[in-house]
């Protein structure tokens, strides 16, 4: 007898519906409803898995563990090789607390689907569930063994070592699937990342890879080594790694080029110059030579960058102009110099006056010489990331000499430039909306700053939100909105004696809503620019003082006691301040740090945070 199509797809759209109900029923908490409906539905669908699930599902629930069993065994009957069907029959031993009949049942599922690969990891899902990882490790070696298709099974295998910290396992399992799969080296590293924050588990990675290679002489185990020595921070034992590579592979240098470049992005310049260095003196015909020897030189310039910084004054928020080291710099300008003289090659020409350029900025403070260097670059044709560096250079430039409005044109410019880094447009966005803050243009800078404020992934959004905080509560007072802008303008040409006093005066008006505040702290933080810590102490104790606690209270605690514990080297009065600020600000955003700078006190290390 022909059943009408429509008939069919009635009959379809009830079952539907009851299965709706059922779930229902058991999502309310009436089990005994949704077990009705469910065995009336299996009674026409017999063979439809879900429905059993969902039936057994409401037995165990109910811990009616015998009508589970039942249910589960007739199915098997009717498909004695479908392997959820043993896993569910084993879940339920096990939930009763019967493991070795669990263990037998599905030991019996693998028995009958031996060469199914499929039956391995169902049944190993099972043993997951049941948080019997033992069983399921032992399930998939068994699958692994019988199969030999490791991308199947070695991922899930090492995950569950991991699971069980036994990294020395996780680590053979995945040196087995990278002796034969290489390409998966980037995989095997990711996966090799959710365990290699525990305790000793890189060294045990690392002694079972050595262990490999030194077997084998697969060169796949030499990049595994190096990222692991990489995650140590042994950079100096990753480069002779990639040395031992490169001679292996007969690669010209290659992978210890990309190594440099690596290990210099992690700031460790003192292993970048020495890479840099070794393909120097082995790959003089090499085309990546010019590059190498620009790498050199800027691996020496953030060294000597890194000596430059009097750490006793890194905890400041503003530092006066301290051009003493600078001569130490001749040496990297001229070496600069003859690298573009030595290359014809613009892009390396162009990166070495770049530099040159930067230098004179940023060490000598020469804004004349700087600026004739990028003038002349301009003229040049340069890579994208140089064009950003040169914008953003010519418009510090101009914001140092007061000509606001040139710097407005880069930094709008800047804005439009197409597959910019996210972080640069964030940069001109913002500095756009602070210079017309500082031109007077209130109006307009709020319009830019509520852009960058809606943005809260934006890395300047809460300074455009306290920016427009202030000019919101300060604008029918434009006057003195203007005088604090002039402050702020000052304060970021490092003026800071100007600065202060512009916001020593608007400080000491207890009139003025919000800004009295704000301009304290800005108080307090140009006279520690100007090493004035007492009066910068007394504002900031006065802002954070007080029954009524302001928006800046848990800043002006935290500045303070880095003023007491730097600047004084007052231990006692460091850690009662950042006490203090733990005690009354428990969501601030300086509590983390405080607790940090009480561990340093405590432990007697000074430290910046």
């Amino acid at each position: 007898m022909l059943i009408r199509p429509d008939v069919s797809a009635q009959n379809e759209l009830l079952i539907n519906n009851k299965i709706s109900l059922a779930k229902r029923y058991e999502q309310s908490g009436d089990l005994e409803k949704a077990k009705k409906i469910y065995n009336d539905i299996i009674k026409e669908q017999p063979w439809n898995f879900e429905i059993v699930k969902s039936l057994n599902d409401i037995f165990l629930k109910l811990k009616e563990y015998d009508n589970s069993i039942i249910l589960i065994e007739e199915k098997i009957k009717l498909n004695p090789t479908d392997p959820n069907l043993y896993g569910l029959l084993g879940s339920t031993y096990a939930t009763m607390g019967e493991n070795q009949k669990a263990t037998e049942i599905w030991d019996k599922a693998i028995e009958i689907n031996k060469s199914s690969m499929v039956t391995y990891r169902v049944i190993a899902d099972y043993a997951i569930q049941k948080r019997d990882f033992n069983k399921a490790i032992e399930i998939l070696k068994k699958g692994l063994d019988a199969t030999n298709e490791p991308m199947i099974f070695s991922y899930d295998l090492g995950n569950l070592y991991s699971i069980t910290m036994e990294f020395e396992e996780a680590a053979k399992v995945y040196c087995d699937l990278l002796f034969s799969n290489p390409e998966q080296l980037a995989s095997i590293q990711s996966r090799m990342n959710r365990y290699l924050t525990h305790a000793n588990s890189v060294k045990a990675t690392i002694d079972v890879t050595l262990d490999y290679y030194e077997k084998s002489r697969k060169t796949q185990y030499l990049d595994l080594l190096s990222y692991l020595y990489m995650r140590e921070q042994n950079y100096s034992k990753a480069l002779d790694l990639m040395i031992q590579k490169d001679k292996a592979l007969d690669n010209n240098g290659i992978s210890i080029f990309n190594f440099a470049k690596s290990v210099f992005a992690e700031g460790d310049f003192n292993t970048s110059s020495k890479a840099y260095m070794f393909l120097i003196n082995n790959y003089k015909n090499s085309s990546f030579l010019p590059d190498a020897e620009l790498g050199y030189i800027r691996s020496a310039e953030e060294k000597l960058n890194s000596e430059q910084i009097d750490s006793s004054n890194a905890w400041k928020p503003f530092l006066e102009n301290d051009t003493a080291g600078s001569y130490k710099y001749s040496k990297i300008i001229k070496d600069y110099e003859n690298l573009a003289e030595n290359y014809f090659n613009d892009n390396i020409i162009a990166s070495a006056k770049m530099r040159i350029g930067i230098i004179k900025l940023t060490i000598f403070k020469d804004y004349n010489e700087a600026g004739r260097i990028f003038s002349d670059l301009q003229k040049s044709r340069l890579a994208p990331i140089l064009i950003v560096q040169l914008m953003q250079n010519l418009a510090q430039i101009s914001i140092q000499k007061n000509n606001l409005s040139e710097a407005q044109t880069i930094y709008n410019r800047l804005k439009e430039i197409p597959a910019s880094d996210p972080s640069v447009k964030s940069l001109a966005n913002f500095m756009s909306a602070k210079i017309l803050f500082w031109t007077g243009n209130f109006p307009k800078a709020l319009i830019e700053l509520k852009d960058i404020s809606q943005n809260l992934s934006d890395n300047f959004a809460n300074d455009a939100i306290e920016l427009s905080i202030i000019i919101n509560t300060m604008k029918q007072d434009s006057l003195n909105l203007l005088n604090y802008a002039k402050g702020d303008l000052l304060s970021a040409q490092n003026n800071f004696n100007g600065a202060s006093e512009i916001f020593k005066k608007l400080a000491d008006n207890k009139n003025l809503i919000l800004l009295n505040d704000i301009s304290k702290y800005k108080f307090a933080q140009m006279e520690i620019a100007l090493n004035k810590y007492n009066s910068a102490i007394s504002a900031l104790e006065e802002l954070s003082s007080g029954e009524i606690k302001n928006v800046y209270s848990d800043k002006a605690l935290y500045l303070l006691g880095n003023t007491y514990l730097y600047a004084l080297n007052n231990y006692e009065k460091g850690q009662e301040v950042f006490q203090n600020l733990l005690d009354t600000f428990p969501n601030s955003l300086y509590f983390d740090k405080s607790r940090q700078m009480l561990n340093i006190i405590n432990k007697g290390i000074k430290q910046t945070i």
